[in-house]
């Protein structure tokens, strides 16, 4: 099963996992074109690019990179059908992964999160803020930057993906 992301009642999971596979499906066949290819060309770009940000947290719960990116590709069918819906949802979640401010605020406060020194100097790298400049941003600045910076949009879903990830390990443990 998948961690649905953000789907939240039983019907809106129901449909989520459906685009999700079906996302990752069309796009391991090469189906995938135009507008949607090119954002999903656009959220492994910027995966691979920022790699080395969390690749030590997938090892840590013996996630590979060649999975997580497959997750990565499910979420953002599940959430936009690849940025191709709206950006906005009705309960203002924003951006290409419709990342959910509280929730990336809430990570942000808590030890042993995804956001350690390689992580914060890819974010520095895609958003010109340090760390602490980045949790010190209103939710109404986060939200524009969320909403028009794509790639800390996917930075943020991946850091989001990999603390899912990593308390479903623990709950398993």
């Amino acid at each position: 099963g998948s961690l649905r992301y953000n789907a939240s009642n039983k019907d809106e999971q129901t449909k989520w996992e459906f685009s999700a596979k079906n996302g990752i499906d069309a796009y391991n066949k090469g189906e995938l074109k135009g507008e949607k290819k090119a954002n999903v060309d656009n959220l492994v770009s910027a995966l691979d690019k920022h790699k080395q940000s969390y690749i030590g947290d997938l090892n840590n719960i013996g996630f590979s990179y060649d999975n997580f990116k497959q997750l990565m590709i499910g979420a953002y069918a599940g959430e936009t059908t690849f940025g191709t819906l709206g950006l906005v949802s009705s309960k203002d979640v924003v951006g290409q992964l419709q990342v959910t401010r509280k929730t990336l605020k809430d990570m942000w406060k808590i030890p042993n999160t995804p956001f350690g020194p390689n992580v914060a100097k890819s974010l520095k790298s895609s958003t010109n803020k340090t760390l602490k400049e980045l949790k010190a941003l209103t939710n109404t600045q986060l939200r524009t930057l969320l909403l028009n910076n794509d790639e800390f949009n996917f930075m943020a879903g991946a850091m989001i993906m990999i603390n899912k990830l990593q308390s479903r390990k623990m709950k398993l443990q």
